[in-house]
C-alpha cells in the first residue's frame, strides 16, 4: 500500500491540516525550505495533524514524512 500525505489548504496562510494514513503514524513529519533547511519537526501521532505556518514567508516548501526506511516529500504553499 503507498502512503500519501494530503496537506490542505495548499496554498496555505496561516495553518496546514496533514492527512495521513494509519500506516504512517508514529512517523516523523518535517518542514523543510526547498533548500532543504529544516523548519520544524512533529510527530505523526494522529491522522490528522495541524501545524502552524503563520511565521513562514510566502513561498514553496516541502514535508517530509520518514518512517522506517519509508519517506514521502510533498510539496506545499504558503500565501500572504
Amino acid at each position: 500500500e503507498e502512503v500519501h500525505l494530503t496537506v490542505v489548504p495548499n496554498p496555505a496562510a496561516t495553518s496546514i491540516a496533514i492527512l495521513l494514513p494509519d500506516a504512517a503514524l508514529g512517523g516523523t513529519l518535517e518542514l523543510l525550505s526547498t533548500t532543504g533547511a529544516l523548519l520544524a519537526t512533529i510527530e505523526a501521532t494522529t491522522s490528522q495533524q495541524e501545524m502552524d505556518v503563520s511565521a513562514l514567508n510566502a513561498g514553496h516548501y516541502l514535508l517530509r514524512l520518514t518512517k522506517g526506511d519509508e519517506m514521502i516529500i510533498t510539496p506545499f504553499v504558503v500565501e500572504r
